[in-house]
């Protein structure tokens, strides 16, 4: 056996041998590498990352509290842009005198009579403060729906109807509606108010 293969590679062009063996060398050194070495290399690069930034983190404190009051800044901006795109008074005691003076002046404006305003209860909804009034008005049937539809240009985007209903009072055509109104303004934030 060993005479036979020492005639095949003597007819073997040294040329070729030495890609052969070239060639082996590669492979196995992929080989390993795929095998055995990239994945604890892949590892160690992670942790060497994780490393660095827990020390940056551990040893920048300061700037931590400048993003924490950064963010705390941004915050208090964005709660001021909604509070002020639902066109509600920041003070929750306003609230209701706002209501009624607001859907007064609208529902007079469209042949409406506002007939009362009832202040519900205030609940969390995903993360927003729920706000609920009963409200009662008469009118006739279309200015009444126009009223309705009139409500997010007069209160802004925070408020909602909830629940309604309406029933005929008289042969005149006119209505009388009750619904539930709910108001959603952002929670109040600490020191929002600065």
């Amino acid at each position: 056996m060993t005479k036979w293969m020492h005639t095949t590679l003597s007819r073997v062009p040294p040329r070729a041998l030495v890609l052969a063996l070239v060639l082996a060398v590669a492979v196995v050194g992929f080989e390993g590498w795929y095998l055995l070495l990239r994945k604890p290399l892949v590892e160690y690069r992670r942790l060497t990352a994780t490393t660095a930034a827990l020390t940056a983190a551990v040893k920048s404190p300061a700037s931590q509290q400048a993003e924490l009051n950064r963010l705390q800044a941004e915050v208090r901006q964005i709660s001021e842009r909604v509070a002020g795109e639902l066109r509600l008074p920041a003070a929750e005691d306003e609230t209701a005198s706002f209501l009624m003076t607001e859907l007064d002046r609208t529902a007079a404006r469209d042949g409406v009579v506002l007939t009362g305003v009832k202040p519900g209860g205030r609940r969390q909804v995903l993360g927003f403060e729920e706000v609920a009034f009963e409200v009662g008005a008469q009118g006739k049937y279309l200015p009444l729906c126009q009223w309705l539809l009139d409500f997010r240009d007069t209160l802004g985007q925070g408020a909602t109807v909830t629940d309604f209903e309406m029933k005929s009072i008289d042969e005149g055509g006119r209505v009388a509606l009750s619904l539930k109104l709910a108001l959603y303004r952002p929670p109040r934030i600490p020191g929002a108010g600065k």
